[in-house]
């Protein structure tokens, strides 16, 4: 509800830095992800979604003791071998209010972004670093 504003107070704060830095505010328009490079910061959604699948994958290595929250989770089993088939099976939602669930929506950025990390045979640490190299790397 509130990513927006969240994004606004980050803009501000880099414009913020970039004036102690330089002694100047960037240019009107400036885009942020160069801001973001500048000072090796991630986005705000890179860290959203980098820390949606860590808890992903701490509930399903039973890391988080949840049983509620594991018994929601569903794999995909394909029924022939395929190259690279998603990792979790997603629900058809009914409404939008189930595609904004926290534990959808980390499901649906895992089997996006992260269907080639065999995170079932990585440990905790191996499996943080792979992840970070993608989310958390600077721009």
């Amino acid at each position: 509800k509130y990513i927006d504003q969240l994004e606004i107070v980050q803009r501000k704060f880099l414009k913020f830095l970039e004036f102690k830095r330089c002694g100047h505010f960037p240019p009107r328009g400036m885009d942020q992800s160069m801001l973001l490079r500048q000072f090796q910061m991630p986005s705000l959604v890179d860290r959203r979604s980098y820390l949606s699948i860590l808890f992903l994958f701490k509930v399903c290595r039973c890391m988080v003791d949840c049983p509620e929250l594991l018994s929601q989770i569903s794999f995909h089993v394909p029924s022939r071998a395929v190259r690279s088939p998603p990792v979790f099976h997603l629900p058809t939602p009914s409404s939008n209010v189930l595609i904004k669930t926290p534990l959808i929506q980390a499901m649906r950025l895992f089997n996006e972004n992260c269907g080639d990390i065999d995170a079932f045979h990585l440990s905790l640490t191996q499996f943080i670093s792979s992840l970070k190299s993608r989310y958390l790397q600077p721009m």
